[in-house]
């Protein structure tokens, strides 16, 4: 009896055992999406170059053509300035006329029976002279519009100097937009980076059971949108870089790279900022010297007003040879000329 009690004993005491070591459920292998970073190029494409704001300024200045008209009506304008374009000088003017005639001439006259014909009768007539003009007082109309083409001029040169003044600006307001934009994706590149080792972190969390599978579900689609908000960012900073390219005068698909930051200055103050803007800014100093022009026009219009006095001189010289000159009956070769000085 205490031999099969021990027997009995034995083959129930395996039973509590094993019911203290549950049995787990065979873990299904599961594969994770593996992330590539979306500005990762191939090995094959070189890097862009980089671009400075000194040398985006120096190739925008130099390519932009309303630079270079601007320029060239500045030297026109400085060509116009002279005393003979305000009339200060005086005016010489110059003739020298040479005719040749053949005619036919038909004479005829009631003191002789046969008339006189000459056929093929040759003469020529030589005109020359010169003249010169000089307004010595004109109501001061020649000093005001002396002065008036120096004040044309200056504005010339004030609307070159804002129009550099303005592409300098676009040029450095595009080139901050580029900078803004590649920060942007630098940002989102690191939301990225942050989004996948969530998705890691959630998936191990399923896998040891002590997450649901929706917080997976969840982290991969923020992980898409940040993915869409970074392809977005790149069309947006591709734009940026094309926007600046045109502005350069260069291909606009060229490819590159900011190297300068956006410094913030802290101490602007207000009233400094507007006094020099009264002071230094080209588009109101060309203002200022248009209506300098149209007070120069005003002027004029009076002096328009006052008599003119003025010295006038010349020399002239009038020579005709007619072949076909009659003294009584006989044709004769008859010559005139004509020379001398005048002045008034």
């Amino acid at each position: 009896m205490r031999r099969s009690f021990l027997v009995a004993f034995l083959l129930a005491s395996p039973l509590p055992l094993l019911a203290q070591q549950p049995v787990l459920p065979a873990r299904q292998p599961t594969t994770q999406p593996q992330s590539k970073p979306q500005t990762e190029k191939p090995e094959t494409v070189a890097a862009a170059p980089f671009l400075t704001l000194a040398d985006a300024i120096r190739m925008g200045v130099e390519n932009n053509y309303n630079i270079r008209l601007s320029r060239q009506d500045v030297r026109l304008a400085e060509n116009n300035v002279t005393r003979g374009n305000a009339g200060q000088l005086p005016t010489v003017n110059g003739n020298f006329t040479r005719t040749f005639n053949r005619n036919n001439v038909r004479q005829e006259s009631s003191s002789r029976p046969e008339p006189s014909i000459a056929n093929g009768a040759q003469s020529n007539l030589l005109n020359a002279n010169v003249a010169a003009t000089w307004t010595i007082f004109d109501g001061f109309g020649m000093f005001i519009a002396y002065d008036r083409l120096q004040a044309l001029e200056q504005s010339q040169r004030q609307l070159t100097r804002a129009t550099v003044e303005e592409t300098v600006a676009d040029i450095t307001d595009a080139y901050f937009v580029v900078v803004r934009e590649s920060g942007k994706i630098n940002s989102i590149e690191e939301a990225l980076k942050i989004g996948q080792a969530r998705i890691d972190l959630t998936q191990a969390r399923v896998d040891v059971g002590v997450s649901a599978k929706v917080e997976v579900l969840t982290a991969r689609v923020d992980y898409n949108a940040d993915r869409s908000a970074l392809i977005q960012q790149q069309e947006a900073l591709k734009t940026a870089k094309i926007t600046l390219n045109n502005l350069l005068g260069r291909n606009p698909n060229l490819n590159f790279q900011p190297q300068d930051s956006i410094v913030v200055t802290q101490d602007l103050n207000r009233d400094v900022v507007l006094q020099a803007i009264r002071q230094n800014n080209p588009r109101l100093q060309q203002a200022r010297t248009n209506t300098e022009v149209a007070t120069y026009d005003r002027r004029l219009v009076r002096a328009s007003r006052f008599p003119q006095i003025g010295l006038t001189s010349g020399y002239g010289l009038n020579r005709n040879i007619n072949g076909a000159a009659f003294f009584g009956t006989q044709l004769v070769t008859n010559t005139s000329r004509t020379f001398g000085l005048n002045y008034g």
